[in-house]
């Protein structure tokens, strides 16, 4: 599994997706944080660096481009093998099924992680080189960084959504089309209030809930149910599917 692991990166590297990928993270941080600057001003709620972080159009970049992104890759990793035929060329490597789907999605993990440190790193940064007041202090960062590790953890039902279409389609395309029609669903759904902490984006599009400790106790529960049932589901399926028809 360790191998299959060091494959999944190996071919990111190769293929430049690594710097590609972090360049594109950083331009979009540093792309809404300019269109934020120019628009807005500081100081509305909290501090200027909260009011950044949680209120203000940086939070698109966690909302939407993040979730955009990981859908973005997981279709590419589970949907453009089975079009290359990568996937039979693992199975005749006898590599189980189960431990193919298992190193993909902790490398999709630790791509969710990458994302969210790297997003969080470029609007700290950004962020507090603004605050001129310097009325930033390491505990709104703390705290902030909690948010974004929910956030992290947020990310990982619409991956897995986009997973499970890729096993059933088998083509990047239509696995990347389904993950975003259902990101955009559930966006959509993130605002009608009440009933938002069932949606698989919850924790994507309230932050201020989680910052202020104002979230639902359930909400969590229900993030914990979606990981375990998709993860589950998608396993079942794959070990099921005749990847060689």
């Amino acid at each position: 599994m360790v191998k299959l692991l060091k494959i999944e990166f190996r071919k990111m590297h190769n293929s430049g997706l690594f710097l590609a990928g972090f360049a594109v993270v950083t331009l979009i941080c540093l792309g809404i944080s300019a269109i934020e600057l120019s628009a807005k001003g500081f100081g509305i709620k909290e501090s200027s660096y909260t009011d950044f972080m949680i209120y203000n159009a940086t939070f698109v970049v966690v909302k939407f481009f993040a979730p955009l992104l990981m859908v973005l890759l997981a279709a590419s990793v589970w949907g453009s093998e089975y079009a290359n035929g990568m996937t039979k060329t693992f199975m005749l490597c006898k590599c189980s099924k189960s431990q193919f789907y298992i190193s993909k999605n902790i490398f999709l993990l630790i791509m969710c992680a990458v994302i969210s440190v790297l997003s969080f790193g470029v609007l700290t940064a950004v962020g507090i080189i603004r605050d001129s007041a310097g009325n930033t202090g390491a505990g709104d960062v703390w705290n902030m960084a909690k948010v974004y590790m929910l956030s992290a953890a947020g990310l990982i039902p619409i991956t897995l959504i986009t997973v499970l279409a890729s096993i059933f389609l088998g083509d990047f395309q239509k696995s990347f089309a389904c993950g975003l029609v259902v990101l955009l669903l559930s966006i959509a759904f993130d605002s009608v209030g009440a009933g938002s902490y069932l949606s698989p984006t919850h924790f994507l599009s309230c932050s201020p809930l989680t910052f202020y400790g104002t979230e639902k106790p359930i909400s969590y529960a229900v993030l914990a149910a979606y990981i375990v049932i998709l993860y589950l589901v998608g396993l079942f399926s794959f070990r099921k599917k005749d990847i060689w028809s």
